[in-house]
C-alpha cells in the first residue's frame, strides 16, 4: 500500500505545525497547534501516522562512480551492464581513458551500491565460468578466442533467463498482494540528463556466435547464476 502524494502532503505539513507548536510565543504555538489538530481531524491522519512518516528526499537519485582497470571496453563488459541496466534499476555511462574504464551508475542509493558490487561479482562469475569451461574442454589456436566469446554470449542469455523469471515472479507477487510497484523511469531518466546534458549514444554492432557448443555450454553456466545477499547493512 502506498499514500497518495496528498496525503503525504498533508502529514508534512502537520509535521510542520507540531514543529511550530514547541514555538516560545504562545500565540504562535496555539494556532499552530489548534491547525495541526484539525488537519488530523479533518482528513482522519493519526498521531501515530504523523509519528512515523518520514518525509520523500528532495531528489532520491545518486550516483556512483568507479574505474575498472581495462585499456578498453569487451562485449563481457557490456552484457554485465546489460544485464545491470535491465534488472537493477539503475542507468549507466562510461567513459574511456589510457589504462581504465571509468563507470557512473545512476539510480537509487541502495540500487548502485548494489550494482556496483554486482558489477564485479558478475564480471568475477563470467571468468571463472570461463575458466572451469577451458579446463573440461582444453583447445588451443584462434578458435579458442571464438568460443570465448560464444560462451559470454552463452552466459549472457543464461543469467538474463534466470533474472526475468525472477523478476516476473516478483511482479505477480506484488500484483497478488495490492502492492505497486514504484517506476523511477522518468525520474531517473532526468537525473542521468542533469549529471550528463550532452550524452552521447553509441549503438552496439551485430552479435556474433561462433560456436554453438560454447554458447550451450555459457548458457548453462549462465543458468546457475544467483544474486548475492546482503552487501551492506539493511
Amino acid at each position: 500500500w502506498t499514500m497518495s502524494v496528498t496525503r503525504e502532503a498533508r502529514i508534512e505539513k502537520i509535521q510542520m505545525l507540531l514543529a511550530l507548536g514547541q514555538s516560545d510565543n504562545p500565540h504562535e504555538s496555539e494556532v499552530a497547534l489548534a491547525k495541526a489538530q484539525q488537519m488530523m481531524l479533518a482528513h482522519k491522519i493519526s498521531v501515530n501516522e504523523v509519528e512515523a512518516h518520514k518525509a520523500q528526499e528532495e531528489n532520491p537519485m545518486h550516483k556512483i562512480i568507479f574505474r575498472s582497470p581495462r585499456k578498453r571496453r569487451t562485449m563481457q563488459d557490456t552484457y554485465v551492464i546489460w544485464l545491470l541496466n535491465d534488472f537493477f534499476g539503475i542507468k549507466s555511462v562510461y567513459c574511456n581513458y589510457p589504462s581504465a574504464i571509468q563507470y557512473t551508475f545512476m539510480g537509487r542509493k541502495s540500487d548502485v551500491e548494489m550494482a556496483e558490487y554486482l558489477y564485479h561479482f558478475i564480471t568475477r562469475y563470467f571468468q571463472v565460468s570461463w575458466e572451469a569451461f577451458c579446463v573440461a574442454n582444453p583447445k588451443q589456436g584462434a578458435g579458442r578466442r571464438k568460443d570465448n566469446k560464444s560462451f559470454f554470449l552463452g552466459c549472457y542469455r543464461g543469467i538474463k533467463s534466470i533474472l526475468s523469471e525472477s523478476k516476473k515472479k516478483i511482479y505477480q507477487d506484488t500484483q497478488e498482494k495490492g502492492l505497486i510497484i514504484v517506476d523511477d523511469d522518468r525520474a531517473l531518466s532526468a537525473y542521468m540528463h542533469e549529471c550528463f546534458p550532452r550524452l552521447r549514444s553509441i549503438s552496439e554492432g551485430p552479435i556474433n556466435n561462433y560456436s554453438m557448443d560454447a554458447s550451450s555450454a555459457g548458457y548453462e553456466a549462465g543458468l546457475k547464476f544467483s544474486v548475492p545477499q546482503g552487501v551492506s547493512a539493511g
